[in-house]
């Protein structure tokens, strides 16, 4: 009896974990692109050629939001989110991209990532329960996270891959094109949310020692829909290229009218297209416990040291001092140099 319960303890904390993800979820697609918060990042360990705009930076660089982290051959970065209460802490690989940003959407804050190429860790500890969210998009999928360690990876064709090493994601495929429509249109029409919907039907729940796959998306057969709708919605843009709230219902109607063939399209398009593919090997004992061991190192600082500039400089000494044996020997083993 006590094995049944432990069992259904574990079933029932699993369905709560997915349906916190699949609201998470919604909230990627409908957050209000008018609605920004205060974001930023904090560069904790860096190596070789490091760039934000174009800049050079080290340990102690504050990267703004809504800015990329560049990563050049045989580099490496530490960084972490500094508003959250939840300890957001990415470490990106040699040649990779990854753009940091945040919103909010009533209540909810989001705080996300956007790798666009190469690789990345990233470890979100959530201590306490909030309002607060992360997501980490890539060039062909959107993985929902409340609280977990997981690898990320963009190959040249634009391939996504998420593995797990703890906790759970929620990993869904990307219309990229379908995304370019502002948010707010979203939120304004429940013609463009069925679409997303059809795509979240297909949500693969990935696991520790569990990995998923996407493929990119040929767009082709619904491009012409999608610029045809982008179309509509010209007028109701403003400067930023955002759809102002104010006209959004109306942009949405005009839509609803003129082009019911093109979001039928569309959503017959999404229903189609396949889900993330599962990996069909999954790692166990020691395997997984060798994948975790360098996220030992990839420890986040305290959340009000990283606001405070003497506090800030002085604990990310700590943290490099205290992990300078680690960190060396993972820049030799990674990028096979002295460092």
């Amino acid at each position: 009896m006590n094995q049944y319960r432990s069992i259904s303890q574990q079933q029932l904390l699993r369905t709560l974990c997915c349906i916190t993800l699949c609201i998470s979820s919604l909230i990627v697609w409908s957050c209000n692109k008018n609605s920004p918060v205060p974001c930023s990042a904090v560069v904790l360990f860096a190596v070789g050629d490091v760039k934000v705009a174009e800049k050079d930076v080290r340990a102690g660089y504050i990267v703004p939001g809504g800015t990329v982290v560049r990563t050049g051959e045989k580099s490496l970065a530490d960084f972490q989110y500094r508003e959250p209460r939840m300890a957001v802490t990415v470490r990106l690989g040699e040649n990779s991209q990854y753009l940091i940003n945040a919103h909010q959407h009533e209540k909810e804050i989001l705080y996300f990532g956007v790798l666009q190429s190469g690789r990345s860790k990233l470890r979100i500890d959530r201590k306490t329960a909030t309002s607060e969210s992360f997501t980490l998009t890539a060039p062909t999928a959107t993985a929902s996270v409340r609280g977990t360690m997981f690898d990320a990876a963009v190959d040249e064709i634009l391939t996504t891959q998420f593995t797990v090493h703890e906790g759970i994601i929620a990993m869904r495929r990307r219309i990229p094109g379908l995304e370019s429509l502002p948010a707010t249109a979203f939120e304004a029409s429940p013609e463009l949310r069925g679409i997303i919907a059809e795509l979240e039907k297909k949500e693969l729940i990935l696991e520790a020692g569990m990995s998923g796959t996407a493929q990119k998306v040929d767009e082709r057969p619904v491009a012409a829909e999608i610029e045809r709708i982008q179309a509509e919605m010209k007028p109701y843009l403003l400067p930023d290229g955002s759809l102002n709230p104010r006209t959004a219902e109306d942009a949405a109607e005009k839509i609803r009218t003129n082009r019911p063939a093109e979001l039928e399209a569309l959503r017959k398009f999404a229903s189609e297209l396949p889900g993330p593919s599962q990996g069909s090997d999954r790692l166990s004992g020691e395997a997984l416990k060798l994948a975790i061991a360098e996220y030992t190192e990839l420890v986040g600082l305290d959340q009000s040291s990283l606001r405070d500039d003497k506090q800030r400089g002085e604990a990310i000494k700590k943290r490099t001092e205290g992990e300078r044996e680690e960190l060396q020997t993972r820049i030799e083993n990674i990028f096979h140099q002295a460092s």
